[in-house]
């Protein structure tokens, strides 16, 4: 599964390829990762929910309905009632269609992508575009900043691709294309659907006696093959998505304070005279902090030797969660006291909450029925969006965390984040060459800046067994380095002026 983003903020294009275990973004300030991790995580987050779809659970029932079998109305059709009937309409017309036509065989894709785009409208679309005025305010002014394109975004699947545009400062579906034809072929008998590499064969019974026993469906090819298949491409990519903002600590105790005082304004909201406004927070942010306030007392066991690490070597203490004050604590090694994260240093604010993530929240736990193993026996994959992990970090304490980080991918965790840092950099290229990471499961970006907005040069840092490329730091050390030279020299020169007089 990919993403590719066009025209969406400052951005102009970036293409993500969600096969990768350990995905880092690099690029100067104000050029758009953050625009284009909220926007993957915000699809994501949204794509998983089809794994228990109210339009999926409808599929047993539709079929029945169109098969001609009695159904229970008040359990069929949890989800969008008029769907049933666009379904019905399109099989109908389908049916005189292929009567009338000579031909033996007729292309019905375009009929196909018409009604799967109504279904992916109703069970992706109207969530997302909640999701995304949730968090970019308004879904008009996503447009290209610098050339005002209007913004799109690619999905491609391997058995079908459509883009997400704006319209009327909402979001709608376009170029649906299904990437093999749909073909029914006229024969005198039943016969069950044909799923091939280079076609899909739908059979239509000339001999039967009524429409509603041929076997014509094309549920078994919107629902067996194309619905069913995001879930399964999701199910490889991702089962629950995670979002750690920059100045994760700064946030999370604001909005731990802010949450008390709301409370207490309740309280006393008889008395209010005015209107109180709360600034708007966006979907990422909003989903960060319920997950932390919603923390229970219960450990994951899941990660506890990277947990372990994390807090002897680099916090010398132990992230808690005190279920007193419902708050995250720090208990520092050799002092038998708990701290509220305001009252740590700068280092242990910022790491605490991804431990506290680690060690209370991100579980492995399957939380769908319809998630299927991948080929290779590993369990589903959680995947953790994390905003400049190097926040307030010392070059020693960001290598540390670039192997911990890559000890997750081996406990199913997909890592993406967005980084300056140098040392990181360094870090992830040297366990490359060590052989300790793969590089074909290593996603590096380098964001550059156009007059049209900013780009993905997709070969600048790709990496390979040598590690990667440099093409983001070593261009300012070289500035560094020549200004120094430039400097010894001018001093050298003064002196020997001074000396020559």
């Amino acid at each position: 599964m990919k993403i590719e983003i066009k025209n969406l903020g400052p951005i102009s294009t970036f293409d993500f390829d969600l096969s990768k275990d350990f995905n880092i973004i690099f690029g100067q300030n104000n050029i758009g990762k953050s625009y284009a991790i909220t926007a993957i995580y915000l699809i994501l987050k949204n794509l998983t929910r089809l794994r228990s779809s109210p339009i999926e659970l409808d599929y047993y029932y539709l079929r029945r309905r169109l098969h001609g079998f009695p159904v229970d109305q008040s359990t069929f059709l949890r989800g969008d009632r008029n769907l049933m009937a666009q379904i019905d309409s399109i099989q109908e017309k389908l049916i005189g269609k292929i009567k009338s036509s000579v031909q033996e065989e007729i292309d019905v894709t375009s009929e196909v992508e018409r009604i799967f785009k109504t279904i992916l409208n109703q069970a992706i679309v109207q969530e997302l575009e909640k999701s995304f005025k949730n968090s970019f305010s308004s879904i008009e002014n996503l447009s290209n900043k610098y050339s005002d394109e209007k913004f799109s975004i690619v999905l491609v699947f391997e058995d079908f691709s459509f883009s997400l545009t704006s319209k009327d400062n909402g979001l709608l579906i376009e170029n649906l294309k299904v990437n093999i034809p749909v073909i029914v072929k006229k024969i005198h008998t039943n016969r069950r659907l044909n799923f091939a590499k280079e076609r899909i064969t739908v059979y239509f019974n000339t001999k039967a006696k009524d429409d509603r026993s041929r076997d014509l469906s094309l549920l078994d090819i919107l629902f067996g093959k194309l619905y069913n298949g995001i879930r399964r491409e999701i199910t490889q990519v991702a089962n629950q998505i995670y979002f750690l903002p920059a100045s994760r600590s700064g946030l999370y105790q604001a909005l731990s304070t802010f949450s008390a005082v709301i409370a207490e304004l309740s309280k006393s909201r008889s008395f209010l005279s005015t209107k109180i406004e709360l600034p708007n927070i966006s979907e990422p942010v909003s989903d960060y902090f319920l997950y932390l306030a919603n923390i229970s007392n219960r450990k994951s066991k899941e990660f506890n030797e990277i947990i372990k690490e994390i807090e002897k070597e680099i916090l010398k203490g132990e992230v808690l969660f005190n279920k007193d004050t419902k708050k995250i604590v720090f208990s520092p090694s050799d002092i038998k006291v708990e701290l509220d994260l305001s009252f740590t240093s700068s280092m242990i604010s910022e790491i605490a909450p991804i431990v506290a993530y680690l060690k209370y929240i991100i579980s492995s736990e399957v939380d769908s029925p319809y998630i299927i193993q991948e080929s290779r026996g590993k369990k589903p994959y959680n995947v953790l969006f994390i905003e400049e992990p190097e926040a307030h970090l010392h070059p020693a304490i960001q290598v540390k965390l670039t192997e911990l980080f890559c000890k997750l991918i081996e406990s199913n965790v997909k890592i993406i984040i967005t980084s300056h840092s140098n040392y990181m950099f360094n870090k992830l290229s040297n366990l490359i060459l060590e052989g300790n990471v793969d590089h074909n499961n290593v996603g590096s970006y380098l964001m550059k800046m156009t007059e049209n907005g900013s780009i993905v040069d997709k070969l600048a840092m790709k990496p390979d067994r040598d590690g990667i490329e440099d093409q983001n730091f070593a261009d300012v050390a070289e500035q560094l380095y020549e200004e120094r030279i430039r400097i010894y020299e001018k001093l050298n020169k003064d002196a020997a002026s001074a000396s020559s007089q």
